[in-house]
């Protein structure tokens, strides 16, 4: 089984490919997963952050707020139902605990039983378990949690 550690780092390096393939917003995940689990920022995540920070500190055109500076502009995005979705995870992946304690395999009868009990989509509460949290959005109104 995979130390906390160990889990923490794929999330960085998964973070690090999203950052790659110009998610900007990545780098604030990042540093989030480094600075809860109490880690030094891997080199690329140095060079992301300060080159973001000079970005916002030096006025350019582009990045005339931290939000623009990270990519993290939330236009748009309807706020209560992000915040719901964020809430819904905790409660997904303690649903999905405590069934796999009672020896629940972890299949799609499992997605769709906590699903079912919680009032969200199956393919919702799969990805509430399995993706990480920095890169989970509801994407659309089906995934919104009434």
């Amino acid at each position: 089984m995979p130390t906390k550690a160990k889990i923490t780092e794929s999330l960085i390096d998964k973070c690090r490919i999203r950052f790659e393939d110009g998610e900007r917003d990545a780098v604030l995940d990042a540093i989030d997963l480094c600075a809860r689990a109490g880690l030094a920022l891997p080199a690329w995540l140095v060079e992301a952050y300060c080159a973001a920070c000079t970005r916002w500190a030096t006025y350019e055109r582009e990045a005339r707020s931290l939000d623009q500076a990270f990519g993290v502009e939330r236009k748009g995005q309807k706020l209560s139902q992000l915040r719901k979705c964020e809430s819904m995870k905790a409660i997904v992946v303690i649903e999905v605990a405590k069934l796999r304690r009672q020896g629940v395999a972890t299949d799609e009868a499992l997605f769709e039983q906590v699903g079912e009990k919680l009032g969200i989509p199956t393919g919702t509460t799969r990805s509430f378990y399995y993706e990480d949290n920095a890169a989970l959005q509801c994407r659309s109104p089906k995934d919104a949690v009434a």
